[in-house]
């Protein structure tokens, strides 16, 4: 079975912490596995107004809601077999008190 053997975040730990209206862009990675990945959001979700490119396993936008969100991220690669490597992760969008 050729299934993605580990996500591993580039520059981006389980827990983030992010101000809400402001542009994050940060891109996961995969090792082992076969051909190009499917990435996606096997559980929970991620703040409003953020989203995850399920081709690049980018992770980009502006949050617009204060809170904690909680998610798993999953892969597959291109042989498409059932077996699915994830991790967990939390990012926490805060006010912006700066003037």
């Amino acid at each position: 079975m050729n299934s993605p053997t580990q996500t591993r975040p580039c520059r981006l730990r389980r827990r983030v912490c992010r101000t809400r209206g402001r542009f994050y862009n940060q891109t996961l990675q995969a090792s082992g596995g076969s051909g190009t990945f499917h990435w996606m959001i096997l559980s929970g979700n991620l703040p409003p107004g953020m989203r995850l490119d399920t081709s690049t396993g980018q992770i980009h936008g502006k949050a617009a809601v204060k809170g904690t969100w909680n998610f798993v991220i999953g892969i597959q690669d291109v042989t498409n077999m059932s077996a699915v490597a994830s991790r967990n992760f939390t990012i926490d969008v805060k006010l912006y008190l700066g003037f």
